[in-house]
């Protein structure tokens, strides 16, 4: 009887000999990576879901269905934030999550001039890194952009009210965020007008309130998950 259990411990430990091997494995493949990230100009946006996916596989997870989940959608929501964190401090953009996913919120004088919808070149570079942050997303996502402006009418040949203005300008985003690589399919334009002001435009005695009147003024991209 004796004897019987001698080799079951033995057998016992060849059986976890493995976890040796494969410590060393990890261990390995980690310090080629800090290596890579070290010799490299790194995409901080892509080295994070790199890393994500990673962690993910070690974990035994199937990081190809993730989608926004709690810990993802934490690094992704940061990793948009230090991107526009200049915008940020000075109160031109937001970035928050919200029960549905993630919003990103941008003054419209921050994106386009006055009257216009063409996308001013100034905020191009950074709206390629928010795209870029999109298009590596996992499958299950939508984005719906929204224009918003003021209780001003605009009387133009080109934008006769705002709803055009607003719808146009939804979709210059659109289209742009298209050109970096987010899926035409996942994305839709959105013209609001001034039916969903943040602020009041007036006070009760219908005198403007033109601070109020900036922060209406505003396209959100919305990215929500399901």
């Amino acid at each position: 009887m004796a004897k019987s259990f001698g080799k079951r411990d033995e057998q016992d430990e060849e059986d976890s000999s493995w976890i040796e091997t494969y410590a060393d494995a990890v261990t390995l493949l980690m310090a080629f990576f800090v290596l890579l990230y070290a010799m490299s100009d790194v995409d901080k946006a892509k080295f994070e879901t790199l890393s994500l996916t990673i962690r993910q596989v070690l974990a035994g997870q199937d990081a190809s269905n993730e989608a926004l989940g709690a810990g993802h959608s934490e690094n992704f929501t940061e990793g948009l934030r230090d991107s526009l964190a200049a915008e940020v401090k000075e109160g031109l953009a937001r970035v928050r999550q919200t029960p549905t996913g993630i919003e990103l919120e941008f003054n419209n004088s921050t994106l386009f001039r006055v009257g216009s919808a063409t996308i001013r070149n100034g905020i191009k570079p950074k709206m390629r890194e928010v795209g870029g942050y999109i298009a590596r997303l996992p499958d299950r996502y939508s984005i719906e952009v929204e224009g918003h402006t003021d209780d001003v009418p605009i009387r133009t040949p080109r934008y006769p009210d705002n709803w055009e203005l607003s719808a146009a300008r939804a979709t210059a985003v659109v289209r742009y965020l298209s050109t970096i690589g987010v899926k035409g399919e996942k994305m839709k334009a959105i013209g609001l007008a001034d039916t969903r002001p943040k602020r009041p435009n007036k006070t009760p005695d219908g005198s403007a309130l033109p601070l109020n009147r900036a922060q209406n003024r505003r396209v959100t991209i919305q990215i929500l998950q399901y």
